[in-house]
């Protein structure tokens, strides 16, 4: 069916082949990850990168009511900011790829995040959330293209395990982030 709506042609065995990997995509498991050094280096990086994700933004979006003196305005603007987030994360994947934009997107997070430990601007905070959406919503696509295809279930799900430990901990972090004090 795709081989026709693509007008091609599907050589004669390929059906047999395709089902000869199933089944030995049977056997692959979250183990097999780690046995590359290639996919482990790929996994860790992803791990690494989920985990702060999460932490990020799961941490602004708590710390969302302080940000103004409405708590409501303050939530409403926090759940507002996404929209552009997730289109602008739309446009700049077309426009400069997957790898650029989610480094893009995460440094400019990071660096809004820094900056509100300084500035009590509205702005920063909003901005940070704005970059960590979309930097949320482009590392589902890139994290699957990167694993293969027999390891993509085993990978993601490794990924989304990584972040649900790094929402858990966010509250922590957001507590801890108001107990430091810098002086430069």
């Amino acid at each position: 069916m795709i081989a026709t709506n693509n007008n091609k042609v599907l050589p004669m065995g390929a059906v047999a082949s395709i089902r000869g990997h199933i089944a030995e995509a049977e056997e692959v498991g979250l183990c097999h990850i780690f046995k590359n050094l290639q996919i482990s280096t790929i996994t860790l990086i992803q791990l690494f990168s989920w985990f702060v994700n999460s932490v990020v933004y799961y941490g602004l979006t708590l710390g969302a009511g302080e940000l103004g003196s409405n708590i409501y305005t303050s939530e409403a603007l926090s759940g507002a900011v996404e929209i552009p987030a997730y289109v602008a994360a739309t446009v700049l994947i077309e426009w400069s790829g997957r790898r650029k934009t989610l480094a893009g997107f995460m440094i400019m997070g990071g660096v809004s995040c820094l900056i509100v430990k300084w500035n009590s601007n509205i702005l920063f905070p909003l901005l940070g959330k704005l970059a960590i959406a979309a930097s949320f919503s482009i590392i589902y696509i890139q994290s699957a293209e990167l694993f293969p295809t027999v390891l993509r279930n085993s990978g993601l799900g490794l990924c989304s395990c990584f972040a649900r430990i790094g929402g858990i901990l966010s509250p922590l972090t957001s507590f801890a982030v108001r107990d430091v004090t810098c002086s430069f």
